[in-house]
């Protein structure tokens, strides 16, 4: 288990497992658990990672970011209520019932014994028993958009969906505890800037367990998110508890669809979409025995957006990759030919935003 340790040289802190190894946070506030592996930095460029944010920070994606975060709500949810009244046990009751001296057995003065036990312990506070942490993390995390609104989609679910009376709920729910990983360290470094540092923590490592296993323990996570990120579902079943989720957003078959036409993809650059997502994401989750959880969600609908949009979106992706003046040029021309001028003078040109987002869960252990 990794904690946070005390300030260091470098006047952010460091990060310390219970094997002895320690990592310098960074004044940003992340920490790179990649450091002194041989590896180098991988992942998104710092140009695509400043597109992305501007993309999504315009709200474009707000609509499929909602319903993971209800998904993820709902699986903390389900984490809280079992945990919480899941089989609490009437042993105090049971005791109690014991002693109530019904036995003729017992004479007066043992009664009066038993019933100084009863007031006793009635005014004795029981011990307070540990709150299990539950967490969240974000698996290729990028710039840290999508789990910042998941962290504040949390906190208003528990908030306006817990009755007051439910103290332990509400308390439990305040433990929930964040994480976002990513093998970029410019990534890691932006969502450091706009993830809260009591909350979440940050760190740059390989999570898809291509190499090494991801720095997480076995049967640690409550609920894993993986947005438009390589990932490794045998990897996530260990690290997820048993009834833990995984919520998976990915891109739909129309997604982006008028800059995939036949002749614009290739003057554009962009990379082409798998087929049929869908299926292919959850044969690759129930392959290593995860459940499909309820339906999938599409989300579907069209961007209004203006050129530097339209350069933000091709820029934040792998397309990025493949970008050259050419193609530059080619995303003007395509703009103007197809955009159109609106009441307040600006140009915009409507693309297709597709979505599909799947919630997968581990089953309990038999």
């Amino acid at each position: 288990m990794i904690r946070r340790a005390s300030s260091s040289s470098t006047g952010g802190g460091a990060l310390a497992c219970a094997l002895g190894h320690s990592f310098d946070v960074a004044k940003e506030g992340h920490v790179n658990l990649m450091v002194g592996r041989g590896s180098r930095a991988t992942g998104d460029t710092a140009e695509m990672l400043a597109a992305r944010r501007r993309f999504l920070d315009a709200g474009h994606y707000t609509d499929a970011s909602n319903v993971a975060n209800a998904l993820i709500a709902r699986g903390l949810d389900d984490f809280v209520t079992r945990e919480t009244w899941g089989g609490e046990d009437d042993r105090e009751e049971s005791e109690t019932t014991a002693i109530q001296g019904d036995d003729p057995k017992l004479t007066p003065r043992r009664r009066r014994i038993a019933a100084n036990k009863r007031r006793s312990r009635a005014a004795r506070p029981a011990p307070a028993a540990p709150t299990p942490r539950l967490v969240v993390v974000d698996f290729g995390c990028g710039e840290g958009w999508w789990l910042a609104r998941a962290i504040d989609a949390a906190t208003e679910a528990s908030e306006a969906g817990v009755d007051p009376g439910k103290t332990k709920k509400m308390k439990m729910m305040k433990n929930v505890v964040f994480a976002a990983i990513d093998a970029s360290p410019a990534a890691a470094r932006l969502a450091a800037r706009i993830l809260p540092p009591d909350v979440a923590e940050v760190a740059v490592a390989d999570v898809t367990g291509a190499a090494t296993p991801a720095p997480l323990a076995d049967a640690s996570v409550a609920v894993a998110l993986s947005v438009f990120a390589p990932r490794k579902p045998s990897e996530l079943s260990r690290v997820l508890r048993p009834n833990g989720f995984v919520v998976v957003v990915s891109p739909g078959d129309d997604h982006l669809a008028e800059l995939r036409e036949p002749g614009t993809r290739e003057a554009l650059g962009v990379l082409d979409v798998a087929e049929n997502k869908r299926a292919a994401v959850a044969e690759a989750f129930e392959t290593v025995g995860f459940v499909a959880e309820g339906e999938t969600t599409r989300v579907t609908g069209r961007m209004a957006l203006k050129l530097a949009d339209l350069r933000d979106v091709v820029g934040m992706g792998p397309s990025a990759f493949h970008g050259t003046e050419e193609s530059q040029a080619a995303l003007e021309t395509f703009f103007e030919a197809r955009g159109v001028v609106g009441e307040d003078g600006e140009r915009r040109v409507r693309v297709t935003k597709s979505f599909v987002v799947q919630c997968f869960r581990k089953p309990l252990e038999r």
